[in-house]
């Protein structure tokens, strides 16, 4: 008589190290993405906020305001400064930490900042902020004459 095994068998062995193997690769691959949505979401609804923050600003100041990137010219992914077009004076100040995420405006009259004027009929200028994420296009948010962000 043959006596039962009380172990895993050489390939038994290799195949489930094998279909674990294949789930560890494609769950990163499924986080990775869910992190790149969120990296999207957030920045879409932080533009979205600061607009209307620089739209509040003009307004109330009843002068055009200026949003400028802060550090370099044409990255925006460290930071947003919103200064008055006059005195150039900082009225507030907005920081974004995600490493890999890199953040260019391209606008129709002026590629190093967007202006918001205090005027309803023409509250801004128009142009697209293009959001990378680590290599990846994320999305592009089009502002239009009236400060909306699409």
């Amino acid at each position: 008589m043959h006596e039962k095994s009380q172990g895993l068998s050489l390939l038994e062995l290799l195949i489930s190290l094998s279909i674990l193997l294949i789930l560890v690769f494609s769950s990163g691959a499924f986080f990775a993405a869910v992190s790149a949505n969120s990296v999207r979401a957030r920045c879409v609804e932080d533009f979205k906020g600061l607009l209307s923050a620089a739209k509040v600003y003009a307004m109330l100041k009843q002068e055009s305001v200026l949003l400028e990137p802060i550090g370099s010219e044409f990255d925006w992914a460290k930071g947003v400064l919103l200064v008055t077009t006059a005195g150039h004076e900082t009225l507030r100040e907005w920081r974004w930490k995600n490493p890999g995420l890199i953040i260019h405006w391209h606008g129709f009259q002026d590629e190093k900042s967007l202006r918001i004027d205090a005027d309803l009929s023409q509250l801004a200028m128009n142009g697209t902020f293009s959001l990378r994420y680590q290599g990846q296009r994320l999305a592009n948010i089009v502002v239009t004459r009236l400060g909306d962000v699409h």
